[in-house]
């Protein structure tokens, strides 16, 4: 992020580092990403795999995995 990397450029599966943070419940890597300007929502809804679909954002990534105290703050 301090060299100019976007925090919303999705991977191969179209996830984004927030949702890649907020799924694993790295609360200090979601608050660096939300500080840099990232999305809580997906990236790209028409190109998601369906079960992908239905859990949405960060949030609903970070509740579905049992972070909800980082899912409250998303």
């Amino acid at each position: 992020l301090d060299e100019g990397a976007d925090p919303n450029e999705a991977c191969a599966w179209n996830m984004t580092p927030l949702i890649t943070a907020a799924a694993l419940g790295h609360a200090d890597i979601a608050d660096a990403l939300l500080a840099a300007g990232a999305d809580t929502q997906p990236v790209a809804w028409r190109r998601l795999p369906f079960e992908r679909q239905r859990l949405g954002g960060a949030a609903e990534w970070a509740r579905q995995r049992g972070h909800d105290e980082l899912a409250a703050r998303l």
